[in-house]
């Protein structure tokens, strides 16, 4: 929290001090919008991105038939595979707990439009940055040659509020739109989250959700690559 201190001093002339008082309820005011933009951005930026710690998280939310729903995110991703003549992915539990963590974190640290940076300095994407947070979480992978990535990364978010003792069909549908709107207009110019559907040497994947209560909002994150822990 910045703060400022100003003594008055004596003053001799009405107009000194006059000028005082208006200097210091300016600085005042700049302090206090300077301590409002700070906060939002202390939640994830006033810890050193690379001294940041991250444990593996488990999906696992109320009123929600989990199973169901990576079997059905699942179909959808071999669905689109399929017909473009590709291997089916395989789901992976660990690349599961790594999404669960990155959407628990964007939560966590009430990320807003700036949910795709993995530090508080990256550009839009860092592939390197994805990778220091995979290796936190004692995920790594073999070398990749000819220019081939190990893995990459989807994020997106949308409205979501279930009160329902199963709510199960109404995330799986909340997950759909966001597929749908994110993924499949891609399809046409093969752009990078469409990409990550069909990267023909990527073999799995796996999903992860964090349910934002106040903002009705669901967090989803894909991770997808070659099988990690395997050299």
């Amino acid at each position: 929290m910045l703060s400022l201190v100003l003594s008055q001093p004596d003053f001799t002339h009405d107009e000194n001090r006059q000028l005082f008082e208006e200097i210091k309820n300016h600085c005042d005011q700049e302090i206090k919008n300077l301590n409002s933009s700070k906060k939002q951005n202390d939640n994830w930026s006033t810890k050193n991105d690379n001294e940041k710690t991250f444990q593996r998280e488990t999906l696992n939310i109320k009123n929600i038939d989990i199973q169901k729903v990576r079997d059905t995110v699942l179909k959808r991703h071999n669905e689109e595979r399929e017909n473009q003549g590709l291997t089916p992915y395989t789901y992976q539990k660990l690349f599961e707990e790594s999404a669960t963590t990155w959407s628990k974190t964007l939560v966590d640290e009430k990320r807003e439009s700036n949910f795709h940076q993995r530090t508080s300095s990256d550009g839009y994407y860092s592939y390197s940055s994805i990778m220091n947070r995979f290796t936190k979480l004692g995920i790594t992978f073999k070398n990749v040659t000819w220019g081939k990535t190990a893995f990459t990364e989807s994020v997106g978010y949308g409205y979501y509020n279930c009160q329902k003792s199963d709510c199960t069909n109404e995330l799986i549908s909340a997950i759909k739109t966001t597929r749908d709107g994110l993924i499949l207009p891609e399809k046409k110019n093969n752009w990078s989250h469409y990409r990550a559907v069909v990267m023909q040497h990527f073999e799995q994947m796996g999903m992860g959700i964090t349910i934002d209560e106040n903002k009705k909002r669901y967090y989803l994150v894909f991770h997808y690559g070659i099988k990690p822990n395997e050299w």
